[in-house]
């Protein structure tokens, strides 16, 4: 099976729903599907026992292109060190619910606006890894799946999260207020986003 590859500066035809980006990357890394070998990265960063690591690989490789796209972070032919991954923001929008014929406010999956999370092992960060990882499938997300806004909602006290997207193009808009719970407690989320305008 011949696995599609998307180089830094390559343009596709863009299309309005993800798809299976295959493997990003650049010089250094790779964004790729994950595989049961990457045990020890989520192990690590999400501090779990190897059969909690594995069901966590599961779901990443199960999860669905209509909700999103996740992607194991690794130096090229190496196991992961990390996570970079897309999920699609819901909108509000008047249609039919549950087939019925009158119209009422329903959730969608905004089709050109997705959100991005990712996380480094804590024996791989300070590498700007995850810095070339947010650039790597923010810019395909942009320029060959069709999406127009990619956002990126932050720990407030997390700043090295803040430097990743800052340095990756990203541009602060401001905060929600009391819209995260950390720790079981409402917290700000600092709003940063990129769009195609950006690049």
């Amino acid at each position: 099976m011949s696995v599609a590859r998307w180089a830094a500066g390559s343009t596709l035809t863009v299309v309005s729903d993800l798809f299976d980006p295959g493997v990003l990357e650049d010089a250094t890394i790779e964004l790729r599907r994950w595989d049961n070998g990457d045990v020890d990265a989520v192990r690590a960063a999400r501090r779990v026992d190897e059969e909690s690591a594995l069901v966590w690989i599961q779901r990443q490789q199960n999860r669905s292109l209509s909700v999103g796209v996740s992607r194991a972070i690794a130096l090229i032919g190496s196991p992961a060190v990390g996570y970079a991954g897309l999920i699609r923001r819901p909108r509000l929008e008047m249609g039919a619910a549950g087939g019925s014929e009158d119209t009422d406010l329903v959730f969608t999956a905004h089709r050109r606006v997705a959100g991005i999370g990712y996380w480094v092992a804590p024996d791989a960060q300070g590498q700007g890894l995850a810095t070339r990882a947010v650039a790597l499938l923010s810019r395909w997300a942009l320029t060959s799946a069709g999406m127009i806004r990619i956002e990126a909602l932050l720990d407030p006290e997390n700043t090295a999260s803040q430097r990743v997207v800052e340095k990756s193009g990203f541009r602060p808009e401001g905060r929600l207020r009391a819209y995260l719970a950390l720790e079981g407690r409402p917290t700000d989320a600092p709003v940063y986003s990129l769009l195609t305008s950006d690049l």
